[in-house]
């Protein structure tokens, strides 16, 4: 579960990049927070960068699938 303190910091935004489900190793298209569906566990990415495997070591080994989604955008200005 991702946390913040100060809210104001945040703006609410809806968009079909938070419903859209990646694959394990797929590039992601947004900077941000994203988190396993199956897992709860989160990772932070950049745009284009991969996303963890299926054999994360964050991941058990009961064959349950891993599929990653936004959870937080970050707006990359560099």
């Amino acid at each position: 579960m991702a946390f913040f303190k100060y809210g104001h910091m945040l703006m609410l935004r809806d968009g079909n990049a938070f419903d859209k489900h990646l694959e394990p190793g797929q590039r992601t298209l947004r900077s941000g927070i994203y988190r396993c569906t199956n897992w709860g566990c989160e990772v932070v990415a950049r745009a284009h960068d991969h996303l963890p495997p299926q054999d994360h070591s964050q991941h058990g080994d009961t064959g349950r699938p891993v599929r990653w989604r936004l959870l937080v955008q970050a707006e990359d200005r560099v």
